[in-house]
């Protein structure tokens, strides 16, 4: 059996010490998918796989033909072309590394750990509020929750009041808050992962959540 793991946003966490507990086991896996472009701050198109036997993607992938006799390099080489499925690629490992070199594993560690305090600030705010509920507790950088005002709404109601909430914030321009779906109720979702994202930004943006006009022009019939 192979195990696979979507690292996705997740995997970064392996770099901070205060958080990578939290990814315990994950050396067992067979293969390692990890988005640099999430939250090790490169542009869209920057991913790492990670094998524990690179033979597993050269039998998988490795073709021979003549026309490329030429340009393969001495035994013991890389060959990237024998690693994946395109035959020429850009330069894309090269913004990360040249990100590696200027912050250093702390200076990212200490940004995963930033996004991560975030995200408990917000279930730390928005618990104190009883008409909102966590739906998923802050978890690198990720907090799920949802309005659910005073017990008078149906879950039908209060899936359209959260989907309104997001619209209206994400329609400001001040931030984006989307929606998801857990355990059959829509939610609000919060990923607060951006490094220069600040406490106040925070604040404010759930501020605004909470007195979103979805929720203050309410009325029951």
């Amino acid at each position: 059996m192979w195990l696979h793991v979507d690292g996705a946003i997740g995997a970064s966490a392996l770099l901070s010490d205060k958080h990578k507990k939290n990814l315990s086991g994950i050396e067992l896996s067979d293969s390692l998918s990890w988005d640099a472009h999430k939250w090790l701050m490169q542009t869209y198109g920057c991913s790492i796989v990670l094998v524990r036997d690179q033979s597993f993607l050269v039998d998988s992938f490795a073709a021979h033909p003549e026309y490329l006799k030429d340009a393969e390099n001495c035994d013991g080489s890389v060959e990237f072309w024998d690693l994946g499925p395109e035959l020429t690629r850009p330069a894309r490992g090269l913004k990360l590394w040249l990100t590696l070199q200027t912050m250093g594993t702390e200076g990212i560690a200490s940004a995963i750990d930033h996004g991560c305090a975030l995200a408990e600030l917000v279930e730390k705010t928005v618990s104190r509020n009883p008409q909102w509920e966590i739906v998923s507790h802050a978890q690198l950088g990720i907090i799920n929750f949802r309005y659910i005002g005073d017990g008078s709404f149906s879950q039908k109601e209060l899936d359209e009041i959260n989907q309104n909430i997001s619209k209206e914030i994400t329609d400001s321009g001040f931030a984006q808050i989307f929606t998801t779906e857990l355990l059959g109720r829509k939610v609000l979702r919060m990923c607060t992962i951006h490094p220069e994202t600040t406490e106040k930004d925070i604040c404010d943006t759930l501020e605004r959540v909470m007195n979103a006009k979805a929720i203050s022009g309410l009325s029951r019939h």
